[in-house]
């Protein structure tokens, strides 16, 4: 599908939004929280990012956001200081966390390791989807998306299909997203005096690690972090979500494993150049990482 198409099927999906999928919460209001609004189709980069408006002197230090589905993880989430034409190419923003979980159907909040100040008056705050999972309902299971609100209450939405072209949602409606906003300079003292780095979290996060190397050839490892003891799956997809090989599909203990992939499918032959997705299932989540195999 090209990227005009893509966009194009954003657009005509519903009214309410310049792009995107929604799906109203059921006879109720948490905090002015009408719907969630998700992205169809689900392809790798599909990114919602909020605007973020930052007076002179002021950082964004984190987000409060109204999350749909606690069991689905966004893959990675980006900070922008684009111009006001919207975030920009995620290619080109900066980092700021990964593997982001949040509750079903309830608010969130996740904290940078760095504030981010603006120049340009202001951050986008961009959450990239996971590849081929669309929102399809409310709360567990329900796949990933962000509330909105009608009216000026939230920050301005941007949805993009692929990282690259943006569309804005309509300004009457709003994604429900609060920002944390701290003092600039007192960040940057703090920063500058610190005299040791930070402590390490003593608690393990269930996450996915950048395979490598990547792009390959013959073989990758793919690492992951357990958070607790529990069912493991790990598994090979091609973009079009077809089944190549199952790596590990058994109980595992809580701490870091890794598992190697050689390009060979579960009849044991080899697979054709191309883009293929790790996808690991454990500890109630779904997490992918994109792989690239030249031959």
């Amino acid at each position: 599908m090209t990227k005009q198409r893509a966009i194009g099927r954003m657009l005509v999906v519903l009214g309410l939004l310049a792009g995107g999928l929604t799906t109203e919460v059921d006879g109720q209001q948490s905090d002015g929280v009408i719907g969630v609004v998700g992205l169809t189709p689900a392809r790798e980069h599909a990114c919602a990012a909020a605007f973020v408006p930052l007076a002179e002197g002021k950082a964004l230090s984190g987000v409060i956001w109204y999350n749909n589905d606690r069991t689905v993880a966004f893959p990675r989430v980006f900070l922008s200081t684009a111009g006001e034409e919207g975030p920009g190419r995620v290619a080109e923003a900066t980092l700021a966390a990964t593997s982001v979980t949040g509750v079903s159907s309830g608010f969130s909040e996740l904290l940078f390791a760095e504030p981010q100040a603006s120049a340009t008056g202001g951050v986008y705050v961009i959450f990239e989807m996971p590849a081929y999972a669309e929102q399809v309902g409310l709360g567990d299971g329900g796949g990933p998306g962000i509330g909105y609100r009608a009216g000026s209450s939230g920050l301005s939405g941007w949805l993009s299909a692929e990282g690259v072209s943006w569309v804005r949602m309509r300004p009457d409606f709003r994604l429900a997203v609060n920002a944390i906003v701290v003092d600039a300079a007192t960040c940057q003292k703090a920063a500058q005096t610190a005299k040791s780095p930070a402590p390490e979290l003593a608690v393990q996060q269930t996450m996915l690690s950048p395979a490598s190397p990547n792009p390959f050839n013959p073989a990758t490892k793919i690492r992951f972090t357990l958070g607790k003891a529990g069912p493991v799956s790990l598994a090979i997809y091609t973009v079009r979500g077809e089944l190549v090989t199952r790596l590990i599909d058994e109980h595992r203990a809580g701490g870091s494993h890794a598992a190697e992939w050689t390009g060979l499918n579960m009849r044991g032959q080899v697979s054709p150049s191309g883009v293929y997705f790790a996808q690991l299932k454990a500890d109630g989540l779904v997490m992918t990482e994109r792989l690239t195999l030249v031959r």
